[in-house]
């Protein structure tokens, strides 16, 4: 694996562990509910990661999008389904997949512009 590649799949992984991690916390999911949380976005995150960067080099940007789009609700969906498996103290674990990886996608948006602005 290139040195890109794995530090690409590393600092992705950091970033929405943590930003998936301090969304269930700020929505008071604490322990046992964060192992989860965490479980759930390592196992999902970089095979998302991966998949997108290989279809950044074998598709035509416009079609990336959409299939990024496709991709990530099949992440909600997943994580959702794990939630509702394993966090049965959560009344509502797609909305909290949805949140969660929304908050994500805007925390990872939001350094991106602070580290390539400078």
């Amino acid at each position: 694996m290139g040195s890109y590649l794995y530090l690409t799949l590393c600092r992705s992984l950091l970033v929405t562990v943590a930003a998936e991690l301090l969304w269930a916390f700020l929505l008071r999911i604490r322990g046992r509910g964060l192992v989860v949380v965490g479980i759930a976005n390592i196992l999902t995150n970089p095979v998302y990661v991966y998949t997108v960067l290989q279809l950044r080099v074998r598709t035509a940007p416009d079609t990336v999008r959409g299939l990024q789009v496709l991709l990530e609700g099949g992440i909600v969906l997943l994580e959702g389904l794990f939630y509702a498996r394993f966090l049965k103290e959560v009344r509502h674990p797609f909305l909290l997949s949805l949140t969660a990886n929304l908050f994500s996608i805007v925390t990872g948006t939001a350094i991106m512009y602070v580290v390539y602005r400078a």
